[in-house]
């Protein structure tokens, strides 16, 4: 909610003021996807301490892409409907090539303690309550999230992401110490696929600066203002943003 309020208030009272839900777009479905793959193995993991084989893992991550598109929906932009079943394969075959990039190269360094953990914190001086679901902690007290990408990212998106300072802030508080590290486990889909670890580290003051970032959204949020992106920003546009067609801010003609 944080992220998506930085990017475009606008977009953020549509889907959680005004519960507008429009599905995401196919790199989304397969993200959630390969993410089920993970969840899948870590969940087993905790007990047998060996990974499923590649196999099971690619799927667990191919039934559940398959689940959300027929169950869920997902959002194809305009100019591109009549390439749908092409465009749905393609998302098909891609989450299977990083649910095994994943299997070969992520999998073996992890040894869970929680998984897909939703945690709580109602902090006091933020005035609302603080939550945030965890890809996984390790048992050297590791936070890794995973995450895929059609490039590589920078090491500058892992030293300021908010969802790693928000997971690394909810994990002190519950069990009353910070994370050694945090990662970004980065699976790129390009034409081979690769794998991106970029490593990273959380404390109080990191918390404190995303404390003061909640503050400011939420007494923005009461105003009832929320005013929309920057016109040339690149998700401003019909092919990232399910509500651009039907927004009072966009370009449509």
């Amino acid at each position: 909610m944080l992220q998506m309020f930085s990017r475009c208030p606008a977009q953020f009272e549509r889907r959680y003021i005004k519960n507008e839900i429009i599905p995401p777009g196919i790199a989304a479905r397969q993200g959630s996807a390969v993410h089920k793959g993970a969840e899948v193995n870590h969940i087993q993991k905790i007990t047998t301490k060996v990974d499923l084989a590649v196999e099971d893992i690619q799927d667990a991550a191919r039934d559940h892409y398959i689940h959300l598109i027929k169950e869920e929906g997902v959002f194809i932009p305009a100019d591109k409907v009549s390439g749908k079943n092409r465009l749905l394969a393609e998302g098909l075959d891609n989450t299977t090539r990083l649910a095994k990039l994943y299997a070969e190269e992520v999998a073996p360094k992890i040894n869970p303690v929680m998984v897909e953990e939703k945690l709580f914190w109602d902090h006091p001086e933020t005035g609302i309550p603080l939550s945030g679901t965890l890809d996984v902690l390790t048992e050297d007290n590791r936070l890794p999230d995973i995450k895929t990408s059609g490039k590589a990212k920078t090491q500058k998106e892992v030293d300021v992401s908010i969802d790693l300072t928000m997971y690394a802030g909810l994990v002190a508080n519950h069990t009353g110490k910070w994370p050694n590290k945090v990662s970004l486990e980065v699976l790129v889909n390009s034409r081979t696929p690769k794998y991106q670890c970029l490593e990273s580290t959380r404390g109080p003051n990191d918390f404190f600066v995303l404390v003061q970032r909640v503050k400011v959204v939420w007494a923005q949020i009461q105003t009832g203002l929320f005013p929309p992106c920057a016109p040339d920003f690149w998700m401003c546009s019909p092919e990232w943003c399910g509500y651009y067609n039907s927004c009072r801010y966009s370009v449509k003609r």
